[in-house]
């Protein structure tokens, strides 16, 4: 079993040179991916910044790489996964978690069942969630004190959520929506001006591109309202292309086109940024 690596600075230095240093034999990429994995700890404290200065005596700890579960369900791909939290690329057409009527075929019943591979009495616990139909960055606790501060400060920490999207027609302009939605008893969002009952909903979209009575969007999130996306564009008359549940008439993927590309995030506990990214589906280019 590979140890945690210790070394003791030799003179006042630059952690990257330091590194260097340590593996004379390793290549440029090899050594800043230490860095970037969050494996390298200066005097007990992680860091990511290869420029942080070292003076002599500072210790230096190289992070033995963790091993977790074998993924053995091809609609399980990880992000990024760490003791507390695991963030995963889920696809379209899984939900996230249980309904009344779906306990099993859901992403968190993917998740929690490689996570029990280590231990039978691990657990995962639902920080955010995405629509059945959408795919992209999903992020789950893997402890009680993640699960609380994520769920607790997760207006504050996070940074940026973007999402592609191609939609019905093709758009003359990009803009901002701000309104307030409100869920009714079929679970149908929908636009209210009655700020008391609805929730201040915020979306930007910027045009990317437009052809075939279609327009590709780039979008960003300023709050997380149930099916925002999928509302706003539908009130703007250009739904999500395959969105029949909101006002769609075309499905040439067979899917839903929203993807969730981008999530990026202060972690309150390590008070590091984190960036998480999901490719494009192949279908969609």
């Amino acid at each position: 079993m590979k140890k945690d690596i210790s070394f003791i600075v030799d003179k006042d230095t630059t952690l990257l040179d330091f590194l260097f240093t340590c593996y004379p034999d390793g290549s440029r990429k090899k050594v800043k991916s230490l860095l970037q994995s969050g494996s390298v700890f200066h005097n007990g404290k992680k860091t990511t910044q290869f420029n942080e200065a070292l003076k002599k005596g500072d210790q230096i700890v190289i992070q033995k790489k963790k091993n977790y579960g074998k993924v053995t369900d091809s609609r399980l791909k990880i992000i990024e996964e760490t003791d507390d939290y695991i963030v995963v690329d889920k696809p379209s057409g899984l939900l996230t978690i249980s309904t009344a009527k779906e306990k099993e075929q859901t992403l968190y019943h993917v998740v929690s069942n490689y996570v029990k591979q280590i231990y039978p009495k691990n657990k995962i616990y639902i920080v955010h969630r995405l629509d059945r139909d959408t795919s992209g960055v999903v992020v789950f606790a893997k402890n009680e004190k993640t699960k609380r501060l994520y769920q607790t400060h997760w207006d504050e920490m996070v940074i940026e959520r973007s999402y592609c999207a191609i939609v019905e027609g093709e758009m003359t302009s990009s803009g901002t929506i701000s309104n307030y939605l409100k869920e009714n008893k079929e679970h149908v969002v929908y636009v209210t001006k009655d700020k008391k009952e609805g929730k201040l909903a915020i979306t930007n979209y910027q045009i990317q591109k437009r052809e075939n009575n279609q327009t590709w969007l780039h979008i960003q999130l300023k709050t997380g309202r149930k099916n925002q996306i999928r509302v706003h564009m539908q009130s703007l008359g250009h739904p999500v292309v395959g969105d029949l549940k909101y006002g769609a008439t075309t499905n040439p993927y067979h899917r839903l086109a929203l993807h969730e590309n981008r999530l990026v995030i202060l972690d309150p506990i390590t008070q590091q940024k984190k960036v998480w990214v999901s490719p494009l589906p192949k279908i969609f280019k």
